[in-house]
């Protein structure tokens, strides 16, 4: 089935690529979005089974790729109104069809990347996303975009060398094993004879490797920079479904790596790692007033803590995947707002774009919605998950680390809703032209709130199904 629907998101690919068209573009949107759908569909009647030898549908995946199904339908909604450019015109049919073609290319490789059952597959499909990342982060063709897009190529290629090298280490690691391979089911079942020195460098290749993905230290910067250039919609998936599928890269081996004697030492590793991307998101928003980097810190935040939650052991495991699905929803809202602020703004400067309640009052509120959804602010959904990770912190006594991170958090929740603030309510005559209140898509808005509305419902009211495929995911 993954292969099957790999050839169709190739040829959907292909056609929008190809035809340069907008019937052509949107047929392929719309045939993409059904398979989409339907292997969404599969995975759920086929759990714990394998699938086109290098895959699997497990619980972890099937979380990740629901969440990237549901982000995918607005994103692409959103791609389209931004290749409009609300004249009814395809502007560019060059920019648009590219466009097109590499986030259906982008999608499929990160569902891939969510339910792929072998490492040497996991290192191909992350290579295959940084391209066609490339692609997008470039589409504004500006010196900006372009030195962006080149950082990007370059920290992302060393990124995945690192990988490639975790990879070769790891093997050695499983050698004394008779038929051992890189199937992540096979280092799972053969984890407690891994040898340990050879395990440990496989490791902490990896975590620094996948570090480019998941936006943490020490490779965070090179998706901050993107976010400043990338279009909106770009900067959802690389905020959201990116950082995620970095993240289960990274857990899969964790969950091995948690049966042997350096259970403690990975722990530690990630703890630090964890801290590190919190205290740099404390102290970069201090020193940016572009809002969408200031979201890209909060998202090296976000991403950190849940590393901080998976050093905890098993409840932290639970935290930590549910915390990152609460985020990519209060993520996605956000950033979706951030490109009707674009459309009427043209920047993302927050003392330039005061007073924008007055220019677009629904948005606002969604602005609003979204910052108390991404700070954890009740009724935030991410106020339960982290609220887990510090009842696990303070159960294992770990006082010093709780402390640490609620003052670095505090950090940048009043650096950023100084900004929101500021946005909202700022004193209009800082704006160089008068900003008229323009009329918005009610589609954009209604699916901004629908996903924020989800990040609040799921977090305090997690449906049964849920729950039972969370505890699914940390226990394979």
């Amino acid at each position: 089935m993954i292969a099957l629907y790999l050839f169709i998101a190739l040829c959907c690919s292909a056609l929008a690529f190809g035809v340069k068209q907008r019937w052509a573009s949107v047929l392929a949107v719309l045939a993409f979005l059904s398979t989409q759908l339907g292997l969404n569909y599969y995975a759920w009647g086929h759990l714990s089974q394998t699938d086109s030898i290098y895959f699997s549908f497990d619980a972890l995946g099937f979380i990740f790729t629901s969440v990237l199904s549901i982000i995918s339908l607005p994103v692409f909604y959103n791609s389209y109104r931004m290749l409009e450019h609300q004249t009814g015109e395809w502007a560019d049919k060059r920019k648009a069809s590219l466009y097109t073609a590499a986030l259906i290319i982008l999608i499929a490789v990160l569902t891939a990347v969510y339910f792929a059952d072998n490492y040497g597959i996991l290192w191909v499909l992350i290579e295959v996303s940084t391209i066609a990342l490339a692609a997008l982060i470039y589409f504004y063709r500006t010196k900006l975009a372009l030195e962006a897009t080149w950082k990007y190529i370059f920290l992302s290629s060393v990124g995945i060398s690192l990988v490639l090298i975790s990879l070769l280490f790891l093997n050695v690691a499983m050698h004394r094993e008779s038929g051992a391979s890189l199937h992540i089911s096979a280092v799972l079942e053969n984890a407690k004879n891994l040898d340990p020195l050879w395990l440990k460098v496989a490791f902490a290749l990896m975590v620094t490797g996948l570090s480019t993905k998941m936006g943490v230290f020490p490779f965070h910067t090179v998706g901050i920079d993107a976010t400043m250039v990338a279009p909106h919609p770009v900067n959802v998936l690389m905020s959201t479904a990116l950082k995620n599928a970095g993240f289960v890269a990274v857990f899969r081996l964790y969950q091995a790596v948690m049966q042997t004697s350096i259970a403690e030492w990975a722990s530690h590793v990630l703890l630090l790692v964890g801290l590190i991307s919190i205290a740099l998101a404390a102290t970069q928003t201090q020193r940016t007033q572009n809002l969408n980097r200031m979201l890209g810190y909060s998202g090296l935040e976000h991403v950190g803590l849940a590393l901080v939650g998976l050093s905890l052991g098993q409840v932290g495991f639970y935290a930590a995947v549910f915390h990152l699905v609460l985020h990519s929803f209060a993520k996605a809202g956000l950033f979706l707002q951030m490109g009707q602020v674009n459309r009427i703004y043209d920047h993302h400067f927050p003392e330039k774009n005061a007073a924008y309640f007055h220019s677009n009052p629904i948005g606002s509120l969604v602005v609003l919605l979204g910052y108390i959804g991404v700070m954890a602010l009740p009724p935030s959904g991410l106020f339960s998950t982290e609220l887990m990770i510090f009842s696990q912190l303070a159960a294992q006594k770990q006082w010093w680390v709780l402390v640490l991170v609620l003052f670095l958090m505090t950090i940048v929740l009043l650096t950023l809703g100084r900004q929101v603030m500021n946005m909202l309510y700022g004193i209009k005559a800082k704006i160089k032209t008068d900003v008229a209140v323009v009329k918005v898509d009610a589609l954009e808005i209604i699916a901004q709130i629908t996903v924020l509305g989800l990040m609040i419902y799921i977090g305090f009211n997690p449906p049964v199904f849920l729950v039972d495929l969370l505890n699914q995911a940390c226990v394979r």
